[in-house]
């Protein structure tokens, strides 16, 4: 997921005049990619990160940033969305039962069915009728 945040940096590095707003720049994009990755992201997460770094370019650059940024957030939101879909977190790796064991901790064993759901705890994935 990372390539995402390294590919905003790149494209973006040429409008940054010094190192620090280089670094600043890397750390916010690889922070919003993480969001977007565990599901924590805010509801419009591109304009948040624009909003963050705005103030390391300059007035003429802003809408090459923002257009930028806009781009390389929604492919890291389409990947991260097709992987749910699929039963992948956002770094590929199968997605663990979604319910909770009497202690309070994750259940461990794998989902089934596309319901997100391991076959003990399958009936929670179930719409009851009334």
């Amino acid at each position: 997921m990372y390539q995402f945040s390294r590919a905003i940096f790149r494209e973006l590095r040429p409008y940054l005049a010094t190192e620090e707003a280089q670094a600043a720049v890397l750390e916010a994009s690889e922070d919003m990619v993480e969001r977007l990755a565990f599901g924590t992201a805010p509801r419009r997460p591109a304009r948040e990160l624009f909003r963050n770094l705005r103030v390391y370019v300059g007035l003429e650059s802003q809408l090459r940033v923002r257009l930028v940024i806009d781009r390389y957030v929604g492919l890291a939101q389409t990947v991260c969305e097709d992987r749910r879909r699929r039963g992948l977190d956002a770094f590929g790796r199968p997605l663990p039962c979604a319910a909770t064991t009497r202690h309070g901790t994750q259940c461990a064993r794998p989902p089934v069915d596309g319901t997100g759901y391991c076959p003990s705890h399958r009936h929670l994935g179930q719409v009851l009728v009334a």
